[in-house]
């Protein structure tokens, strides 16, 4: 059975996630260090297999290092945004004045890829529109979209991404069947069910353009 705990870091509130299977388990978006995540993970003895990002921006990635030194892990994102990810000190400063730290990639991967943790695969999606490399991980029912899709609406396409990218990955989660719950990188979790049926950017994907 999977577990999924949150945790809210760095200065734009980045939900930052544990997601364990047995003794094992997958940190996505390291936005910034959590001593309580790797308290919790120490004292359950639990070894976390991947660190994920879902994308480049400064906010999901630049707690990786010390995460990652904290929990014996290496940081995995979409070879897309790895160029973006190796800019995070100018662009973590460019954004809210404070120079960010320099990321150290462990690996990059591709859509399709699949990375496995106790008993549950976490499958990788790439949902290019936010960023480039922008990605989704699917595991069991539940998805880990970033800044893709949150509840009620959609990432910003305006630092480093595209509007026609964007409208396309929303016409796959439009069609998208299955009863999945959605937690995003910011905000509150969702379904795809609610927002098939409420989000104005699934109800209209070509709104993104």
């Amino acid at each position: 059975m999977m577990e999924i705990r949150r945790f809210v870091v760095g200065p734009l509130n980045t939900n930052m996630y544990l997601v364990i299977s047995g003794k094992e388990a997958v940190v996505i978006d390291p936005g910034e260090m959590s001593g309580e995540m790797v308290e919790f993970v120490n004292k359950n003895e639990i070894k976390v297999k991947y660190v994920l990002a879902t994308h480049g921006h400064f906010d999901h990635i630049n707690g990786s290092g010390k995460v990652c030194g904290s929990l014996g892990s290496s940081m995995y994102i979409n070879e897309n945004d790895a160029g973006m990810a190796m800019q995070n000190p100018e662009s973590m400063k460019s954004f809210i004045g404070i120079e960010g730290e320099r990321i150290v990639i462990g690996g990059t991967f591709s859509d399709g890829q699949e990375f496995k943790f106790g008993d549950e695969t976490m499958r990788v999606m790439q949902t290019p529109g936010h960023t480039a490399g922008s990605t989704c991980f699917f595991a069991g029912d539940c998805i880990f979209s970033g800044d893709t899709i949150f509840r009620g609406t959609i990432g910003r396409t305006d630092i480093g991404g595209s509007g026609s990218d964007m409208a396309r990955t929303l016409e796959k989660f439009r069609s998208m069947a299955g009863k999945y719950r959605i937690y995003p990188g910011h905000g509150a979790d969702t379904t795809l069910e609610h927002e098939q049926k409420t989000n104005p950017f699934l109800l209209d994907p070509d709104s993104a353009l």
